[in-house]
């Protein structure tokens, strides 16, 4: 502002001479100086940069942090005392917490005798700092907070979980502590909570990928394989270089069926770290997949032999002998390996699997019980605690959880269900309505068509059942099926010779239809052809030697051929 005074002075100068000069001046001129503006010293300026970079590291987010590093820089205060300290505390939460955001400001200078580098190196053992109170900041609070991304231990996260109070007590509409609390939330397994609060941060900061790896996480574990690849791919593509973002992928691809995609990844990955003993155990999962079982199992081998059994190991291992058929080995196996089964929702699926097969429903209840109620949302466990109600019969309850499924994208094994529990609870509405989006769905098996029968014929509609049994039928090449599809024809109607028919029918395209036969044997009975009822009646005990409705009523028809 003086230099702008001067050359306005000088001016004012030049013009009165030359005026003078001509003649032209016939009073004296009066400047007007313009009003002089208070300067802003140097220390004022610096204060204020300081506070401001202040505000955007509390923050905790990575744009905010960058942000205060690129302030430091170009005010030349990241080489003052005060300055350069800030500039270190965000260098090391981008370092600890968002070590793949693009950061062109340089990791900061190293600090003598101050305790941040310290913090930063106990955080990084997995270990949470020990702070006095005369270090206690909001600072230092953030930094050893930051240990829930190098640590699992419960401890921990408790410690963990208290510090990031205290930095909402601080700052109770900063990000960061809810980034903290979420990231501790899914270590506990509790994962509405920690969704809740994941995207809060978000919310406010989208950049902070640690809440979309987060989420994406979740979701993988709920089984959620579509929702985890959606949000994993962007992140990829923008931070190619995060090796558990890539390998979170893999196993989402895995789980989508996309298998090509999963082993590009992957083989791109081996080529890159073929040491990595990890990468084989996700080539072990899916030459599972693909049915290469000796290949998964060296694969596993050599993984537990680095390792020891993991819980993606001991899946593979589980799989393995599933798929042998060798259910009680593998219940065994889960014994001997139950402490993995915490926290793992991968592994509770299975056991939970182990137990339906081995016929176990009652501990399977009582396993699926609890693991929902520490993991409501869980879609799969859901999925399976309503097959074993409705295998036990529980209706009622098979009716609550199934109608919870439907009310969130259902699937069409999930639909099928649904109207298996609707028509025997005689919501029988509910059962038309389900049944015929299954039915329009391009994609129904005979199932849905036996529904579909017996829906209309408790609506009194003989005609059209009859009429759409006979499309199905034309359109079925399956002797089987078409045989199933002629003794429901039997149903339709009460002429005894059309019902004759259409069971005859029945068992040309199958012979050992049992409700063909027994339909059969029935109607020669009401008719008093006991000898023709007796030969479909030994028939059937043939094929169900067991069933002893059927003995029962051969007894009754021998009496009367006696």
């Amino acid at each position: 502002m003086q230099r702008n005074n001067g050359y306005l002075e000088k001016a004012v100068i030049i013009t009165f001479c030359i005026l003078s000069v001509s003649g032209c001046t016939t009073a004296p001129v009066t400047v007007v100086q313009p009003p002089v503006q208070e300067a802003v010293s140097v220390e004022d300026t610096a204060s204020k940069n300081i506070e401001e970079s202040k505000t955007l590291i509390e923050s905790g987010m990575p744009g905010s942090l960058v942000q205060a590093k690129k302030l430091l820089a170009e005010a030349d205060l990241n080489n003052t005392e005060q300055g350069g300290e800030l500039d270190y505390i965000a260098s090391a939460l981008l370092s600890l917490v968002y070590p793949y955001y693009n950061n062109p400001y340089g990791t900061g200078v190293s600090l003598k005798s101050s305790i941040y580098p310290e913090i930063v190196e106990t955080v990084r053992d997995g270990s949470v700092p020990v702070i006095n109170e005369e270090n206690t900041s909001y600072f230092t609070l953030m930094l050893s907070s930051a240990v829930v991304f190098y640590s699992s231990k419960s401890d921990v996260h408790e410690r963990a979980a208290e510090i990031a109070d205290q930095l909402l007590r601080f700052s109770p509409g900063s990000l960061y502590p809810l980034l903290i609390k979420a990231k501790i939330s899914e270590g506990a397994g509790n994962f509405d909570e920690s969704l809740k609060d994941y995207h809060a941060v978000l919310e406010g900061a989208e950049d902070c990928y640690p809440a979309s790896f987060g989420e994406a996480a979740i979701y993988l574990k709920r089984g959620e394989y579509g929702r985890a690849v959606g949000i994993l791919e962007g992140l990829y593509s923008s931070y190619p270089a995060g090796k558990e973002i890539r390998d979170l992928l893999i196993d989402s691809y895995i789980g989508t069926g996309e298998t090509g995609k999963a082993n590009t990844l992957l083989e791109k990955a081996l080529s890159a770290e073929p040491e990595n003993v990890e990468l084989a155990l996700k080539k072990a999962r899916l030459s599972l997949d693909s049915g290469q079982i000796e290949r998964a199992e060296k694969l596993t081998d050599i993984f537990e032999a680095s390792r020891g059994v993991s819980a993606e190991s001991l899946a593979i291992r589980v799989k393995i002998l599933s798929s042998k058929g060798r259910y009680r080995e593998a219940e065994v196996l889960f014994e001997d390996h139950k402490d993995l089964l915490e926290g793992s929702p991968r592994l509770s699926v299975l056991y939970a699997q182990i137990l339906i097969y081995t016929g176990k429903y009652d501990d399977g209840l009582v396993f699926l019980e609890k693991e929902l109620a520490r993991n409501p949302g869980n879609r799969i466990l859901s999925e399976m605690l309503l097959e074993i109600y409705i295998k036990k019969g529980r209706w009622q309850d098979a009716l609550s959880v199934v109608s919870k499924l439907l009310d969130d994208h259902p699937s069409l094994k999930i639909q099928r269900e649904g109207v298996v529990v609707y028509y025997t609870m005689k919501l029988f509405s509910k059962a038309m309505v389900l049944n015929e989006k299954i039915i329009n769905s391009g994609d129904p098996n005979l199932e849905d068509y036996i529904y579909r029968t017996k829906l209309l014929l408790n609506k009194g509609l003989r005609d059209t059942a009859l009429k759409e049994l006979s499309v199905w039928i034309g359109k079925s090449d399956l002797p089987l099926e078409r045989s199933t599809l002629y003794y429901y024809k039997s149903l339709c109607t009460d002429d005894l010779e059309a019902k004759k028919g259409f069971l005859q029918q029945a068992l040309f395209e199958n012979l050992q239809n049992l409700d063909a036969i027994t339909a059969l044997a029935d109607l020669y009975t009401q008719q008093g052809e006991y000898r023709k009822a007796y030969r479909y009646l030994k028939q059937a005990v043939i094929i169900d030697p067991g069933n002893s409705s059927i003995r029962k009523k051969l007894k009754n028809v021998e009496k009367k051929i006696e």
